[in-house]
């Protein structure tokens, strides 16, 4: 609809991407540059319903992506976003993108579902580990202008204490963002955090 707003509904079904190379080209921008993929023009509002049935990466964690997106005044509301793990599982994320002149904020709530201990252990290099949850929810806020995470709440079959919650806040700071979004999507400095995190609980 071009008037008297511009506005969409787009549905784009991929068979695949390749997030190997989408991740290289956002590793080939400076820090603003990064900082400015987040920034959404107001004039942009409208739906976005997006799929891929196979995801290619290094470590092929992720097999398909389904997802709903809802663009507003500069703000992306994420309605649904769902990660096939395969044999390790599921996650799902829900959550809101605002803009405005002093901040960028990236508020989320997500459940991540394992299927196979012991093969979601072994993909990330964690032993010695004798339980781990089936079932975990996140609520947390990645604050893109200051580059910084800070969590709400993490629950298991309870809420994790505060000292814990903490603890594994400052980790993701010290390891997953110490080099801006450069390693937020690196596989091998998210073995590093989940091994810290893991050794902590035990």
């Amino acid at each position: 609809i071009l008037k008297p707003f511009f506005d969409f509904d787009l549905e784009l079904n991929l068979n695949s991407i390749n997030f190997t190379r989408l991740y290289s080209y956002f590793l080939f921008l400076d820090e603003p540059q990064q900082k400015k993929l987040f920034n959404i023009n107001k004039k942009i509002n409208g739906k976005l319903y997006f799929t891929a049935d196979k995801v290619y990466s290094k470590h092929n964690l992720v097999k398909s992506i389904e997802s709903r997106f809802k663009f507003y005044n500069g703000n992306i509301k994420v309605e649904q976003l769902l990660f096939n793990l395969g044999k390790l599982g599921a996650a799902d994320l829900l959550g809101t993108l605002t803009n405005d002149k002093e901040s960028s904020n990236f508020k989320f709530e997500s459940n991540i579902f394992i299927d196979n201990e012991k093969k979601f252990l072994s993909k990330f290099g964690i032993y010695g580990k004798d339980k781990l949850s089936s079932n975990l929810f996140i609520a947390a806020n990645l604050n893109i202008k200051n580059i910084s995470f800070n969590i709400n709440e993490i629950s298991e079959k309870e809420k994790l204490n505060i000292e814990d919650i903490n603890y594994i806040e400052s980790e993701f700071n010290d390891i997953m963002l110490s080099n801006g979004f450069n390693y937020l999507f690196d596989f091998q400095k998210l073995k590093v955090f989940l091994k810290s995190i893991s050794s902590e609980e035990n």
